[in-house]
């Protein structure tokens, strides 16, 4: 519904919109709390805001993605996008699941390689400590 800039909102949606910033801010990211997010290894899985890795990707009217928390955050506080400048209310935002879902497959992928790697490390370790000798041999001249 088009709303021109000179009419004020009603009571009614202002207060709506104040519960729904109310209610995202509550809401926390469940998924990586314990994961380094500053890693980014595909540059789209990168928020604009935060310069983090996404956790839970948003996507506005637009078309750009941000991570849930500071899209909520930038739409409660300022009501424009970061990047258009359009209006953005809480309510416009939807989840980003073709994002979420690239961004889990892709932290899938890196987690099964370092462990992988982690294990060919200390197998080759535990290889090497079994072939050295356990004193070292000199030539004597």
């Amino acid at each position: 519904e088009f709303q021109s800039k000179s009419s004020k909102p009603s009571a009614s949606s202002s207060k709506a919109t104040v519960g729904s910033c109310q209610e995202a801010s509550r809401k926390k990211d469940t998924a990586g709390v314990l994961e380094d997010t500053s890693v980014v290894y595909v540059e789209a899985f990168r928020c604009p805001i935060t310069q983090q890795r996404m956790l839970e990707p948003m996507v506005t009217p637009s078309g750009h993605s941000y991570d849930g928390s500071a899209i909520r955050k930038v739409a409660c506080e300022r009501g424009f996008s970061p990047q258009t400048n359009r209006k953005l209310r809480v309510t416009d935002l939807v989840p980003n699941r073709a994002l979420a879902d690239a961004i889990q497959q892709v932290s899938k992928f890196q987690k099964a390689a370092a462990a992988s790697s982690v294990a060919a490390a200390v197998a080759a370790t535990a290889g090497g400590e079994q072939a050295m000798p356990t004193t070292p041999s000199r030539k004597r001249q």
